[in-house]
C-alpha cells in the first residue's frame, strides 16, 4: 500500500491509540487497511509530564513509520 496515488487529506484515517501507561499515549493515524507492520503511519506521542507535550515519531509528520515500533522511535 502507498500513498502515491491517495490524498491523505481527503480519506477517513484510521487511528489507534496506546495508552502506554503513566504520562505517555501514542496516537498512530494512516488509511484504512494499512497493517500495524506497514511503515505507511503518522505517530505522535502525547506526554503530558508537567503539561502537555506532543511530538512527532522520528520528528515528522508524514506517514513513513511502523505502529508496532512505536515506542522505540525518537520523537520530536
Amino acid at each position: 500500500m502507498g500513498y502515491a496515488h491517495q490524498n491523505v487529506d481527503e480519506t477517513p484515517l484510521t487511528t489507534l491509540v496506546d495508552t502506554a501507561g503513566g504520562s505517555v499515549i501514542y496516537l498512530g493515524q494512516a488509511l484504512p487497511g494499512t497493517l500495524t507492520s506497514d511503515s505507511f503511519w503518522r505517530i505522535q506521542k502525547i506526554d503530558t509530564t508537567g503539561g502537555v507535550n506532543i511530538s512527532y515519531a522520528n520528528g515528522s509528520p508524514t506517514f513513513q513509520v511502523i505502529w508496532d515500533n512505536r515506542a522505540g522511535y525518537t520523537y520530536s
